[in-house]
């Protein structure tokens, strides 16, 4: 038996399609108690029928909500439920229903009965005997009630009214079960799914769904049925019976479901009725509210509102599912994953992620799709179809929620507001995603690299990483693609088109967001500040990258090397040094470069510093060049505290402390901190300068050292020592030079202990404990721990006296520095002559 609809006009149109004698399908009247070991829930009291006194020997009882304690003739009342009786034996029957007593059972199939009359009335289920005969139609009945109903489908008398609407019914079950349209109440519970139910009966044949019993046979064919009214209406098939005539023409029928069906010939409602909005097509007959509820879509009318937040709905079904947001209501549990889900449908669809069913195919490619929405976007990507357009902005969409939720972006609406922060967002989905911040919680993590994620989407996108899966391939050139976003940037490529323009410069993007980020450089707005050192950027990625400068975070390592970068492409770019790979093919040249190179012959600069006009080839370039100006030094060494502007130098300072020296020269064994220092040696052994100095041709190992000479001819001197005001060419030199100001002397002889303030004259000392003399005269083969040694030397060879005093006539010295201290003790001052 199926459950009645909760509303009412469906039923009114019933009325309409047949004539007054509505026809009843027979059903049983008695149910064995054996679905209640399936886990059936009653809420409310099965009540048994009303009879009359001549059907007492069947069931004598009274229904509970007749009965009336001490009025009338009622004498025998039951101790337990207080009803009463007229008879005594009708309070023994009575109180079997407390006891669970049931004297009377079937010898066939052992069945008990509380009363012989129940019993006499099984027997005939297993005889097959029907001893009353409808004298109109000649169908037979095994009992005289299901005769008597029967009759009053050829008599039209519908004697029971439903006090409510004055509805009429053959039979008083049929009164109980129309009340609960009107109650809408459901006190049956499925323990198995949680469905509700408005009939115990409907309940028992709801539970063979999930047992798959099917107790009702068809002697002829042996085919076998869950629901009696079922094999009743099969059995028709064989006798050829038509028990259900058209008054109107007088056709029969099997079933008063196909008599219902012919009716709409003779009815005067439309066969289907036509939306004049949207031109969808509706069959009133198939679902009497299916136009009704249609149209208040675009009515906008929501008649059912929710008690509790006020939200209104269409339908009374969706109400009742909203409600379970309120109340945490989940009734159906995933067997498998032990997910919960508050609608039946939910759960349907999650167990296809488990079995792996794609119902829905893509006529056109053949692809397949676990969900109707899958398969709906899917075309629309194909097609390019966006059937649901913002009336606001033009903007098209595939799918109407998809709309829905855009407009709120010119209502400004967000009516999703978290508790914790008071952050109100446009989406439920967005809200939930947000309330993990608070939470900390990461619910899905990635089995490979253990990263967490606080949606199953973003999971299921980073996996791509691993399996290498690219599911978006691009129709023009057939190149794939992981992110759907990246498929769409790629697109553009092709057809150049950037429908997203600056209204400011003119400059056009392929994407809203990124429009939406260079708008930023006009405002000036930065909305990311790092909290460690008060920076300002403009977009959020930015702000997470720069904060791996503070925190050391390096999450992207080379697997050959160890090599740690804080960002992705770097990565990529270091990779090449180990795979030889050189993707760009410069066409000037002929040559590949692992990075951009083209710019070398075209000399073009197009990043600008606004401060001291000098050009750059790439922006990083740049960031890196304004931290000159700017002074920052975001960059510290955690031992001694030293700031540094570069992480390449903060990195080389910090082997100064653990003597760290990874780069070796193959050719003398020599070690040394950094490659380019490695580099820059190496070419002592192949004797390759490959930088000269365009103004006297010499030529240098370095491209330091050509710019330290390169301002011997200019004469620029942009170092400058803010305790004396001196000027230096090099950096190295004013650091040498602020040590006389400090006094500070960091290189240490191990041997002897002494310090110097110049890592040269460190190594010069080192020699007079080693012995060790490198430079050696070619004319008399002499050895010297130095240069400078070697070239006063020289001097004795060549007779040239180059350090004379102008006071004393004669007197010479070999050093400068023997000159100037000769002077001082004179007390002439300065004034003196180098001659050279």
């Amino acid at each position: 038996m199926y459950e009645e609809s909760d509303d009412s006009e469906s039923e009114l149109l019933g009325q309409q399609l047949l004539s007054p004698s509505f026809p009843v399908a027979e059903s049983e009247d008695h149910e064995g108690s054996k679905y209640r070991d399936l886990g059936v829930t009653e809420n409310a009291e099965v009540k048994p029928k009303k009879r009359n006194h001549s059907e007492n020997a069947e069931n004598p009882t009274l229904p509970m909500s007749q009965c009336n304690t001490g009025t009338g003739n009622k004498y025998v009342s039951c101790d337990v439920c207080g009803k009463a009786f007229k008879k005594g034996y009708q309070m023994r029957i009575h109180q079997r229903i407390h006891t669970g007593e049931k004297p009377y059972s079937c010898t066939t199939c052992g069945k008990g009965f509380t009363q012989s009359g129940s019993l006499l009335s099984h027997m005939r289920t297993h005889t097959g005997e029907k001893p009353y005969l409808c004298n109109t139609c000649g169908k037979r009945f095994s009992q005289s009630s299901r005769l008597s109903i029967h009759t009053r489908i050829h008599t039209g008398e519908k004697p029971y009214l439903c006090k409510t609407c004055g509805k009429g019914f053959s039979d008083p079950s049929s009164v109980k079960q129309h009340k609960v349209v009107h109650t809408g109440e459901k006190p049956y519970l499925c323990n198995t799914c949680g469905k509700r139910f408005s009939q115990n009966s409907s309940l028992w044949a709801h539970m063979r769904s999930h047992t798959g019993e099917k107790p009702y046979f068809c002697k002829t064919c042996g085919k076998s049925f869950s629901q009696s009214s079922r094999l009743s209406s099969h059995t028709r098939i064989h006798t050829g019976e038509k028990p259900y005539p058209c008054k109107m023409c007088g056709k029969d029928f099997r079933s008063q479901y196909h008599l219902t069906v012919h009716m709409r010939n003779h009815s005067d409602i439309p066969k289907s009725l036509k939306c004049n909005v949207c031109g969808k097509v509706f069959k009133p007959f198939s679902d009497p509210l299916a136009f009704k509820r249609h149209m208040a879509v675009h009515l906008g009318e929501k008649p059912y509102s929710c008690k509790t937040c006020g939200k209104s709905f269409t339908k009374n079904s969706t109400l009742l599912g909203h409600m379970r947001v309120h109340t945490g209501e989940k009734l159906y549990s995933c067997e498998t994953c032990g997910n919960s889900f508050t609608r039946k449908g939910n759960l349907l669809v999650h167990m296809r992620i488990h079995s792996g069913e794609k119902p829905y195919v893509c006529n056109a490619c053949g692809e397949r799709f676990c969900y109707l929405s899958a398969l709906k976007k899917h075309k629309a990507v194909r097609t390019g179809e966006k059937p649901y357009s913002c009336k606001t902005c033009g903007k098209g969409f595939t799918e109407r929620g998809n709309l829905l939720v855009h407009m709120k972006i010119h209502s400004g609406e967000r009516p999703y507001t978290c508790k914790t922060c008071g952050k109100s967002f446009t989406t439920n989905s967005t809200l939930l995603g947000h309330m993990r911040v608070h939470t900390g919680g990461n619910l899905y993590s990635c089995e490979t690299c253990g990263n967490s994620f606080t949606r199953k989407g973003n999971l299921l996108v980073h996996m791509r990483i691993h399996s290498g899966e690219k599911p978006y391939v691009c129709n023009a050139c057939g190149e794939r693609f992981c992110y759907l976003s990246a498929l769409k940037k790629h697109k553009a490529v092709h057809t150049d088109e950037k429908p997203y323009s600056c209204k400011t410069c003119g400059k056009g993007f392929t994407e809203r967001g990124s429009l939406l980020v260079h708008m930023r450089i006009h405002s000036g707005k930065r909305p990311y500040t790092c909290k460690t050192c008060g920076k300002s950027f403009t977009t959020k990625c930015t702000l997470l990258v720069h904060m791996r400068i503070h925190t050391g975070e390096k999450p992207y390592s080379c697997k050959i090397c160890g090599k740690g970068c804080t960002v992705r492409s770097n990565l990529m770019v270091h990779m090449r040094t180990h795979t030889g790979e050189m993707p760009y093919l410069c066409n000037t040249c002929g040559d590949r470069f692992s990075d951009l190179h083209y710019t070398v012959h075209t000399g073009e600069k197009p990043y600008f510093c606004k401060t001291c006009g000098k050009g750059f080839t790439q922006r990083g370039a740049l960031t890196y060049h304004m931290r000159i100006h700017t002074g920052e030094k975001p960059y510290s060494c955690k031992t001694c505290g030293k700031m540094f502007a570069y992480s390449s130098d903060s990195l080389k300072h910090r082997r100064i402390h653990t003597g760290e020296k990874p780069y070796p020269c193959k050719t003398c064994l020599k070690m040394f901190a950094c490659s380019s220092s490695l580099s820059i040696h190496m070419r002592t052994h192949t004797g390759e300068k490959p930088y000269h100095c365009k103004t006297c041709g010499k030529m240098f190992a370095s491209r330091n050292y050509l710019l330290k000479h390169t301002r011997t001819h200019t004469g620029e001197k942009p170092y400058l020592c803010n305790s004396c005001g001196k000027m230096f060419a090099c950096n190295s030199s004013l650091l040498k030079h602020m040590r006389t100001h400090t006094g500070e002397k960091p290189y240490t002889c191990k041997t002897c202990g002494k310090m110097f303030r110049c890592s040269s004259h460190l190594l010069v000392h080192i020699r007079t404990h080693t012995g060790e003399r490198p430079y050696h005269c070619k004319t008399c083969g002499k050895m010297f721990i130095s240069s400078s040694h070697l070239l006063r030397h020289m001097k004795t060879h060549t007779g040239q006296k180059l350090n004379k005093c102008n006071r004393m006539a004669g007197c010479c010295k070999r050093t400068k520095l023997q000159l100037v201290i000769h002077i001082l003790l004179h007390g002439l001052g300065c004034s003196y002559i180098l001659r050279f």
